[in-house]
């Protein structure tokens, strides 16, 4: 049974450290199970079918005992119990648990299961100590620095269109890795720098209190801070209003030196970076005020923070954890944390595919761009209506039984209409699975892709990664056989060996959403027969099978797999790394607090809480 990591249950033997450095013994701590609601434990350690350890009856409120064994090959039982019955063990995983322990500290990873096969969830790490960010110097995306602008100017003014689009890694829009500064970059950064402080000169009376030049000292208190997003320290204000006298001086007029001021100041790493690097204490980098106020104004706002910000950042008080909630619940509880939320649903969920999705008009007439913007809007509508206006939890995403969208998403639908709700008819779709920005996004012009849907299911909805095809393979579709439904016709992968391996598990998933033809619409009939649905995927562990999207959709609300996923998600878009190992420990740390709620609100202040907001790794 193939496991992900990042997915699997994990009852961890961390390395001991109380034992002596020149011992020749394996050693051992195990830890207890905070997830699970159980009573007590037990633990058997066999070598060649012979006991050599055990603990029948080790209480909750024990939270690890220490092992020392001989170095070699051992097999462990690990039972929970809720009273006297066994409610989850390794034995109900079906797989065997033999390891083979060396000198010293080791660390095995064993999977814990309920009896019906599914996983429990455990940490690979210690998060209460652990769970740390990375330090990162990030440029701004294109979408971030349109937002910070329009939030200084007070009005939109096009600045994205002047840069290159941001480079996407596994999916995100905002990777540390790739938003690099390229020679392509600086140049458009200088222009658009100009056309800025142009904008800013021609509202001069907006944005100054005078009209001769005296007033820079002002300007740089009221903007230059929410320029470079911070209180200017008095080197730097000096050091800026002596740039502004030099180009006044040299160019003839103080507005040229204002336009040459705002320019630069625009132009310089302090607009164009987030800093997240903190203060070396304590074996830890601990992020200053002015830090956490950026960032936690680009994780909820998407810009950088609002001068209420600013000021807490210069008095010291963002490191105080209830304030730092109350500027998080503050943000939360507005339309510019709807904006950057729906982001995120965005890259988590591709919609933005669908505006670039084109079908056949002889099928679908009324498939057009306006309708595509559409069915773009009601996933981030209906997400955020879940998130802001309801209260939901994680199965509200797949279990719900109406949208949020327009007539025409109605009508196509054959939904009904109250209000800017839609409800689905009874028994057709529910939940995101069901929303036409994913089926018709991940299929081809004029007829279904199980293998896009199966991929997209099993990357985005399970985080379930599959390696890339080989070189050498052939990954055309299949012919199209005039005769044959779409199933029959993808269903040829499975019976080539180079293909079959990967295939089985796409095919399974991709399958399941046959019922949707390929502009997201219900068919019951595909090409003269009747559609079959049927697919089957591994989940939490188990193989779990399905008819059609509506039952999908069932199966994913009560997984486990499918919660984590979520949360890693988050935390992915959040910080803008794709799941390097060093990051695991933070990512298991919401993952835990997000098990504990299941609230698509809460997750985000979770986030804000969390240890790896403020404190780094070295």
């Amino acid at each position: 049974m193939m496991r992900i990591i990042a997915l699997s249950i994990l009852f961890l033997f961390a390395s001991c450290n109380k034992r002596s450095p020149s011992s020749d013994l394996s050693t051992l701590t195990i830890r207890g199970i905070e997830s699970l609601d159980y009573t007590s434990s037990a633990i058997q350690v066999r070598s060649k079918d012979k006991l050599v350890f055990e603990n029948k009856n080790i209480p909750r409120t024990q939270e690890s005992i220490d092992l020392s064994l001989m170095p070699g090959n051992y097999n462990f039982r690990l039972d929970y119990k809720k009273d006297t019955d066994i409610i989850a063990s390794s034995t109900f995983c079906g797989k065997a648990t033999n390891f083979e322990l060396v000198a010293g500290p080791n660390v095995v990873q064993v999977d814990i299961c309920k009896k019906d096969g599914s996983s429990v969830f455990q940490p690979s790490c210690d998060i209460e100590k652990e769970s740390l960010g990375q330090r990162s110097l990030r440029r701004l995306t294109r979408l971030e620095i349109q937002n910070s602008v329009d939030a200084i100017l007070g009005s939109n003014f096009d600045v994205m269109s002047q840069l290159p689009a941001d480079t996407k890694d596994e999916g995100l829009d905002n990777s540390v890795e790739s938003l690099v500064v390229t020679t392509e970059h600086a140049k458009a950064y200088l222009d658009m720098a100009k056309s800025i402080s142009e904008k800013m000169l021609e509202r001069s009376q907006s944005f100054l209190t005078c009209q001769d030049g005296s007033c820079m000292d002002k300007f740089l208190d009221d903007y230059g801070s929410l320029i470079w997003r911070k209180k200017l320290s008095s080197e730097e204000k000096s050091s800026l209003l002596a740039y502004y006298q030099k180009e006044a001086q040299s160019q003839g007029t103080w507005q040229e030196g204002f336009s040459s001021l705002v320019a630069a100041m625009f132009f310089a790493p302090e607009f164009t970076y987030r800093a997240e690097i903190g203060e070396v204490l304590g074996g830890v980098a601990k992020l200053n005020d002015d830090e956490i106020a950026s960032g936690l104004s680009f994780l909820l706002w998407g810009r950088g923070p609002d001068r209420e910000l600013i000021d807490l950042a210069s008095q010291g008080k963002l490191q105080d954890e209830d304030i730092l909630r109350e500027q998080a619940e503050r943000l939360l509880g507005t339309d510019l944390a709807k904006g950057q939320l729906g982001h995120f649903v965005d890259v988590w969920l591709e919609t933005e595919k669908i505006l670039a999705s084109n079908k056949d008009q002889s099928k679908w007439p009324g498939f057009d761009e306006t309708f595509k913007k559409d069915l773009y809007n009601e996933t981030k509508d209906f997400y955020n209506h879940l998130t802001f206006d309801t209260d939901a939890n994680f199965e509200s995403l797949y279990l719900s039984d109406y949208s949020i969208a327009t007539s025409r998403v109605a009508n196509f639908y054959g939904g009904a209409m109250s209000q800017n709700k839609v409800f689905y008819p009874e028994g057709e779709r529910r939940g995101i699975l069901g929303h036409g920005s994913i089926l018709a996004s991940h299929s081809n012009f004029d007829s279904t892709n199980p293998i896009h849907r199966g991929v997209f299911f099993l990357e985005k909805i399970l985080c379930d990664g599959l390696p890339p095809p080989p070189d050498s393979l052939d990954v055309q579709p299949p012919p199209r056989d005039p005769d044959a439904t779409s199933r029959e016709r993808f269903a040829a992968h499975t019976d080539n060996p180079a293909c079959a391996a990967c295939h089985i598990k796409i095919d399974g998933a991709g399958f399941g959403f046959e019922n949707f033809d390929s502009a997201g619409k219900i068919q019951l009939i595909d090409n003269g027969s009747i559609v079959d649905s049927k697919g089957s995927i591994p989940l939490d562990g188990v193989k779990r099978e399905f008819d059609g999207v509506y039952e999908l959709s069932g199966i994913v609300a009560k997984s486990q797999q499918a919660r984590l996923c979520f949360a890693k998600n988050v935390y992915k878009q959040s910080y803008g790394v794709y799941g390097n190992k060093e990051d695991q420990c933070a990512i298991e740390s919401l993952q835990s607090k997000f098990l504990s709620h299941e609230n698509l609100k809460m997750i985000w202040l979770d986030l804000v809480l969390d240890k790896a907001f403020r404190q780094r790794r070295l």
